[in-house]
């Protein structure tokens, strides 16, 4: 990762996946048996925020001014 614009790009990406598991977890809410794959849904939504807190603290060593503008 390089930079704030590798960091930006990574965000990207894992923006796409949090909407590709949201629309997963509808579609196995909506059907049968669909907790197991739920649980497992929810693991992986877990961990992207994880990966994004991971960032956000990254971000917020690299630019003080980003610090201040996560903390609120």
């Amino acid at each position: 990762m390089n930079g704030l614009s590798g960091m930006r790009e990574e965000n990207e990406r894992l923006e796409g996946e949090v909407s590709r598991l949201r629309t997963e977890l509808s579609q196995a809410a909506a059907g049968d048996g669909g907790g197991e794959k739920v649980n497992e849904l929810l693991g992986e939504r877990e961990a992207i925020q994880a990966k994004v807190e991971a960032m956000l603290d990254a971000l917020a060593e690299i630019d003080p001014e980003i610090a201040a503008a996560v903390a609120g």
